[in-house]
């Protein structure tokens, strides 16, 4: 399981295509800016919405326009390369001039999941930072298990919860969606998104017991736009 609630700035036109059954899939890129440490970096994630009001959100948005989306992270494969996009749920397209003058810089971006690791974790910078491969399943509306594999990136205090875990624990992680660019050994540019960890928890489960984690989503001034959402999600994507 994971869900996401982010807000950025779209920074290229929006891309709107049908697959050959005729279902409209827009694709936008929107970008934002998080604090690390004493410096401010820039992320961007790819954005996929589908159905009828991809297709009318295509004709009202352009370059600079302000968007909140609640979705799930994916993953698909092509021509040997993994792309992480958001397969959104709902999006909001922020008029607000007060709304959007926070959202537009990344003031939403929250991530909220429950995974296995797919590796032991690794230990970096001297010790303060914990990386860790984390396998997240999800449903589709065909009841099919899809897994995505994040990295997920735990400094300091949080890392220390997750450095003692192994191979095959389950785990709940908050934080913040985040992407880097880097140079692969083939001298191909890649970008990789992760998870920047703010709570990692161990999940134990007991016979005939559950536990419930609680996922929040993002809100914003019901006045500042309108929510897209529960449109169905095809598999012949168009890109």
């Amino acid at each position: 399981m994971n869900q996401v609630a982010v807000s950025g700035t779209l920074v290229q036109k929006p891309d709107l295509r049908y697959t050959p059954k005729g279902v409209a899939v827009l694709r936008l890129r929107i970008g934002g800016a998080v604090a690390h440490e004493e410096a401010t970096r820039s992320h961007y994630l790819d954005v996929t919405l589908f159905g009828d009001k991809a297709a009318r959100l295509a004709d009202v948005l352009d370059v600079g326009a302000t968007i909140l989306a609640v979705g799930e992270l994916t993953q698909r494969q092509a021509e040997g390369k993994t792309y992480t996009n958001l397969v959104a749920r709902s999006i909001r397209a922020v008029l607000s001039p007060k709304v959007q003058d926070g959202l537009e810089q990344g003031a939403v971006n929250r991530f909220t999941g429950i995974g296995f690791l797919a590796d032991d974790p690794e230990v970096r910078v001297e010790g303060r930072l914990v990386r860790a491969r984390v396998a997240f399943n999800s449903r589709d509306k065909n009841g099919e298990t899809h897994t995505v594999f994040l990295n997920v990136d735990a400094w300091e205090e949080v890392g220390q919860e997750l450095r003692r875990l192994k191979k095959g624990a389950q785990v709940y992680v908050e934080g913040l969606v985040r992407a880097r660019a880097y140079t692969a050994k083939d001298g191909s540019k890649r970008r990789d998104v992760f998870i920047s960890a703010r709570v990692v928890r161990p999940l134990t489960w007991a016979s005939g017991q559950s536990e419930e984690v609680r996922v929040v989503e993002a809100t914003v001034n019901e006045d500042s736009g309108s929510w897209l959402s529960d449109d169905e999600f095809p598999e012949d994507l168009p890109f």
